[in-house]
């Protein structure tokens, strides 16, 4: 389900996070970013496969980015990485912008733009 995970380029984003799971809401801080998701802390841990609706900005850019994910990985520092299943293309427009990464070809088999 998440074979492909790495095939993104990730750069370095610390910026403040609202991740939703179901009823609560939690906040935190990313510490990399890619097109196909991002890697952030919140001082405790989600199960893998766990469904969850992130907010985020990007650093020079007033839109908030709205995005659906599921968790791929937790490591033993407590950082959760999000693979994203559901991002508006605008969205996704102003990640890759911010990458400065041309790898948008790359199939990535659960990604679902709007």
């Amino acid at each position: 389900m998440f074979e492909n995970r790495r095939h993104f380029v990730r750069v370095p984003l610390q910026t403040a996070v609202t991740c939703r799971v179901e009823d609560q809401t939690f906040q935190g801080t990313s510490s990399n970013i890619s097109q196909g998701g991002i890697l952030f802390e919140m001082g405790r841990s989600l199960p893998v496969g766990a469904k969850v609706r992130l907010s985020f900005r990007l650093p020079g850019r007033d839109l908030r980015i709205d995005a659906n994910g599921v968790v791929a990985r937790v490591d033993d520092r407590q950082r959760i990485g999000v693979q994203f299943t559901q991002i508006g293309a605008r969205e996704l427009d102003l990640i890759r912008d911010l990458i400065g990464s041309d790898d948008a070809d790359t199939p990535q088999t659960s990604y679902k733009p709007t």
